[in-house]
């Protein structure tokens, strides 16, 4: 890029935030080595002060941060451009606000780009989600000796989705000694739910690599047990996490993780129902120590390729130079309202009510 540029993310998130950390923290340390202006700055503070006409800007911010939106919103001018960087698709009316301000949207999977292109005329591109900078990039696969120590770790919303499904056969798992524990890592509100067998470890940003040290595989599900899209097509972002800090990662056969694992070539590790999960469980403990370290060695030589923050940010530029002869200004200014239309809850009940009924009336008729 000729043109100087100066790059804002903007938005109150800290390094509490995962997403936070895999996109801005990651794409503001690798701009600023790779000589450009990078600003942090609070949706509080005066963004025009920033807008300048020898200066290319970019304001980069997440799709549900409101308060990021308003600041954009009070903009006079619009000699600026401005990425949203999406994440969980709970519906499209979540990401309104977001596409009246957005030139274009940046999701972290192609799956996440082809639903969203359903609903939104802009652009739409795929950026990976880098390596999360607070873990500790793993020397050698972990205590293998010691048998199988695995872990889940996540939100407790992610847990009751994707997990609970799963929780008779990770015992079945430990009683059968296929694995030598299972430990949750996740906030404080999960570990009264959890049964006994599980050990429970509170989640803290600090701790949790330290923590993963203890463990060499994660069971990690998407299976969408809420009946959600948003959660079928989650980012494999967990089961990179897992390889980075030491760990094999046995995964839900569902879009994401299934192409992550593929190109991994981890694929033996899939599961597409509980049976299946313990039937990974059984490949892995029939694995030598040899095989399982080279399998996850060559993963995690991959992933440290593929996932870095240099080629994060260096795809983050190509998005950015593919559309450069719409910047400043991407966005298309006649661009059509879109309403979106999610029936009340009790017509759904109502109307499958009705026609249980009615089938019920049709089959004692046809009796009679």
């Amino acid at each position: 890029m000729e043109t100087k540029v100066d790059i804002i993310f903007l938005g109150d998130q800290d390094r509490e935030d995962p997403l936070c950390r895999i996109y801005f923290d990651t794409l503001s340390s690798d701009l600023i080595l790779r000589g450009f202006a990078v600003h942090r700055i609070s949706p509080r503070e005066d963004l025009s002060k920033y807008m300048n006409e020898c200066t290319q800007v970019i304001i980069n911010f997440f799709y549900k941060d409101q308060d990021a939106i308003s600041a954009i919103q009070s903009l006079a001018s619009r000699n600026f451009s401005v990425i949203c960087f999406c994440s969980d698709i709970d519906s499209y009316s979540n990401y309104r606000d977001a596409y009246e301000v957005a030139d274009l949207f940046i999701c972290p999977s192609k799956v996440h780009k082809q639903v969203l292109q359903y609903a939104f005329d802009l652009p739409i591109h795929h950026l990976r989600e880098a390596i999360d900078p607070s873990l500790h990039q793993a020397q050698k696969l972990n205590l293998v000796s010691d048998g199988a120590k695995v872990v889940w770790f996540g939100f407790p919303e992610s847990y009751y989705k994707s997990m609970v499904s799963l929780e008779s056969v990770i015992i079945q798992a430990l009683n059968e000694k296929l694995i030598e524990s299972f430990s949750v890592v996740s906030a404080e509100s999960l570990e009264l739910e959890l049964p006994h067998e599980f050990e429970f470890i509170k989640y803290e940003v600090d701790t949790f690599a330290a923590h993963l040290t203890r463990f060499n595989v994660a069971i990690l599900s998407h299976i969408p047990m809420d009946l959600h899209v948003n959660t079928l097509i989650k980012s494999p972002n967990k089961a990179c996490s897992a390889i980075v800090a030491g760990l094999i990662p046995i995964c839900s056969d569902t879009p994401n993780y299934r192409d992550f694992l593929t190109e991994m070539n981890l694929q033996e590790y899939l599961f597409d129902s509980p049976k299946g999960l313990l039937g990974a469980l059984r490949v892995l403990s029939t694995r030598s120590i040899s095989s399982l370290e080279d399998e996850w060695f060559s993963a995690f030589r991959s992933v440290c390729n593929k996932f870095s923050a240099s080629n994060q940010c260096k795809d983050y530029l190509e998005i950015i130079d593919s559309c450069n002869s719409q910047v400043p200004g991407l966005r298309d200014k006649n661009k059509e309202n879109i309403d979106f239309y999610s029936p009340p809850v009790e017509d759904i009940k109502l109307r499958f009510y009705i026609r249980q009924q009615l089938s019920k009336l049709k089959g004692m008729l046809h009796l009679r």
